[in-house]
């Protein structure tokens, strides 16, 4: 299984508003910066998300809970309990495109692909 590596945890969406002065005044534009305690000196940045736009504070909180999203689906790609692929009467080599296993294993891949 790929194994991706992100920077460590806490991520927060608690940042600042930052707002994007631009030469244009018209087009600057607010932000939520999504941040991660790096080293035990402070913050960086890991993403910005454009505040304007319904539920950007609801996708802020999603990139910051990257991190722990990351390590549950490790936990359940790991586990042979959470495979469900009896419960359909499926019994070939691989798990069944409804297990979560099998779920947790294929978003595994796709966030390791650079």
């Amino acid at each position: 299984m790929p194994h991706t590596t992100l920077i460590p945890e806490p991520w927060d969406d608690e940042g600042f508003t930052i707002l994007y002065a631009t030469a244009d005044e018209g087009a600057a534009m607010t932000m939520i910066e999504i941040r991660a305690n790096v080293t035990g000196s402070g913050w960086n940045t890991i993403a910005f998300i454009e505040a304007i736009w319904p539920d950007a504070r609801l996708h802020a909180r999603l990139i910051a809970s990257a991190p722990r999203m990351l390590e549950a689906l490790r936990a359940i790609a790991a586990d042979p309990d959470a495979c469900t692929c009896h419960t359909r009467g499926w019994y070939g080599e691989l798990h069944d495109t409804q297990c979560p296993v099998r779920i947790a294993l294929d978003t595994l891949s796709q966030a390791a692909r650079t």
